[in-house]
């Protein structure tokens, strides 16, 4: 048995209260208003277990759409007093298929989340494939241990900032908002980063109204100036580094050290436990090589790809190489998935 909700229906939101902020109405509505796709809540229930699973459904053309997990942490996950069942997560996975193949959804894309380890009830699948480690500070730790916690270099980062005289605080006013947006645009063009991270100056500000106290925008400010800033995302007791930016001219300051490491005082003294600042594009960037300078705990991250219409897949990936090729481009073989998309 199973139940479909929108955003902006109640029952999503009582389902969830007690969920990450991942699961929110709240949540998926930002990524509704800034890409136009259709958030749905899928609620799963049998005996003794439910799953709540909330994503995305994005259009591909007249005929056929396909659905993405919350960015960055989410996917299915089962609720019971013990591990689920094969029978549960096989009646599971029958449902959404058949569910999927009723919506004409032709490619599912998941991202699970590396605390709840959700991605377990798939690894029968073969569908399921670890994509990186990402960085946790065990905030349940002592101050002592989470600074001796940290490597050499980033706690000599931090000492220099502090002695350079930078400065950390919140705000969600919107001079403030609007700084926060200036620095982040100019690091995504800065880093060359995908399209998708453009996100306008509303989304934001949205982030600062609809999320409220689930939403925290910490700035570094170095002679009357602000240089770095990172918006954190939280809910029940984890904290995210969620996005952020910072102006090159000012590094020598090491602001991002000291950001970070007063984030993760102030979750810790407002009674977080873990503090995910996530991975890098590779194994051994220079984002993973800041993230792990903060703590040597690391948790594995997977992904689930899985086609449910395979003719329907096949076609709009030979469609999309037909379009290349006549425009003098060709699609380079890789990892990326759907296929059709890349």
């Amino acid at each position: 048995m199973y139940e479909i909700y929108n955003t902006s229906e109640p029952e999503w939101k009582s389902i969830t209260k007690n969920s990450d902020i991942h699961y929110s109405s709240q949540y998926c509505h930002l990524y509704e208003k800034v890409f136009g796709w259709k958030a749905e809540l899928f609620l799963w229930k049998s005996d003794r277990v439910y799953v709540i699973y909330p994503y995305f459904v994005r259009k591909i053309d007249s005929h056929n759409y396909d659905i993405i997990s919350t960015y960055n942490y989410g996917g299915p996950q089962f609720h019971s007093k013990k591990n689920p069942s094969k029978r549960s997560i096989d009646e599971f996975l029958n449902d959404f298929h058949n569910y999927c193949l009723s919506k004409k959804i032709v490619s599912e894309f998941v991202r699970f989340h590396p605390l709840f380890k959700n991605h377990r009830p798939f690894k029968s699948t073969g569908l399921l494939e670890k994509n990186r480690e990402v960085v946790c500070i065990d905030l349940s730790l002592s101050e002592k241990e989470i600074w001796c916690g940290f490597n050499h270099a980033c706690r000599k980062n931090i000492n220099k900032a502090v002695r350079e005289g930078v400065k950390i605080f919140e705000s969600k006013d919107s001079t403030h908002l609007e700084k926060f947006y200036s620095l982040y645009i100019h690091t995504m063009e800065r880093d060359r980063a995908k399209k998708f991270y453009f996100f306008p100056c509303g989304f934001f500000e949205d982030i600062a109204k609809i999320l409220g106290d689930n939403a925290s925008f910490f700035f570094a400010k170095y002679q009357d100036k602000i240089i770095a800033a990172v918006l954190f995302l939280h809910s029940s007791d984890i904290i995210y580094a969620f996005l952020g930016g910072g102006d090159e001219s000012f590094f020598h300051a090491r602001p991002n050290n000291l950001l970070i490491y007063e984030a993760a005082l102030r979750a810790k003294a407002n009674g977080f436990k873990y503090f995910i600042l996530g991975g890098g594009k590779d194994p051994d960037d220079g984002i993973y090589r800041f993230k792990s300078s903060f703590s040597k705990k690391t948790l594995p991250f997977y992904i689930y790809k899985k086609i449910h219409i395979e003719d329907a897949y096949n076609r709009l990936v030979a469609e999309r190489r037909k379009q290349e090729s006549k425009a003098g481009r060709e699609i380079i073989a890789g990892d990326f998935f759907p296929e059709y998309r890349k």
